[in-house]
C-alpha cells in the first residue's frame, strides 16, 4: 500500500523502496509482482516492466486484468503496437486504461476501421473520455512518453 502510495504521489525512489521490501518479504506473490512492473512502466524502463509482468504471470495465470495491462503498456512503449494488440486479445476484460493503450497502439497499424472500432469500444466503456483526464493518471517520471501517448489518443480523434 505504502508504495502505490508513494506512486501516486509521484515519489519513484519510495516506491521502489516499498515494493522491493515487499518483495523481500514475499517474493512470490504476484500482485506485489505486477505492481514493480508497473512502476517500472512509469520509471520509463519497460523492457524491466515486462520481467515482472511475466514473472507475475507465470506465479498466478489468472491475474486481473488490470495487473496483466503492465505487459499491454511495456510494449506499446517499445513501439511493439502489434504485440500491445496481441496482448490485449487476451485479457478476459478490457479495463478502461488498456483499452486506451490500445487506441494509442492501433493508430500505428494503419487500420483504420479496426483503431474506429477500438474508439468506440473505449468511449462506450467511459463515454466522457478525454485525453487530459486519462494522461493525468498516468504517473510517468519523463515526459515523452506521456506527450507520445496524448499525441497518439489525439491522432485517433479522442479529444
Amino acid at each position: 500500500i505504502s508504495g502505490s502510495i508513494a506512486l501516486i504521489e509521484r515519489d519513484f525512489s519510495k516506491a521502489e523502496y516499498h515494493f522491493r521490501r515487499a518483495l523481500e518479504l514475499n517474493p512470490n506473490h504476484a500482485y506485489i509482482q505486477g505492481r514493480m512492473g508497473e512502476l517500472y512502466i512509469f520509471l520509463g524502463e519497460p523492457e524491466k516492466a515486462l520481467e515482472f509482468a511475466h514473472e507475475a504471470t507465470r506465479l498466478d495465470p489468472s491475474l486481473p486484468p488490470y495487473c496483466r495491462e503492465c505487459e499491454l503498456v511495456a510494449h506499446y512503449l517499445m513501439g511493439e503496437y502489434d504485440r500491445s494488440i496481441k496482448v490485449s486479445s487476451e485479457l478476459l476484460r478490457m479495463p478502461r486504461r488498456s483499452r486506451a493503450y490500445v487506441v494509442a497502439a492501433r493508430v500505428h497499424l494503419g487500420d483504420d476501421a479496426a483503431l474506429n472500432k477500438t474508439v468506440d469500444d473505449l468511449l462506450a466503456c467511459d463515454p466522457h473520455f478525454t485525453v487530459d483526464r486519462f494522461t493525468a493518471t498516468e504517473f510517468y517520471s519523463a515526459s515523452d512518453f506521456l506527450d507520445r501517448l496524448s499525441q497518439d489518443l489525439r491522432a485517433a480523434g479522442l479529444t
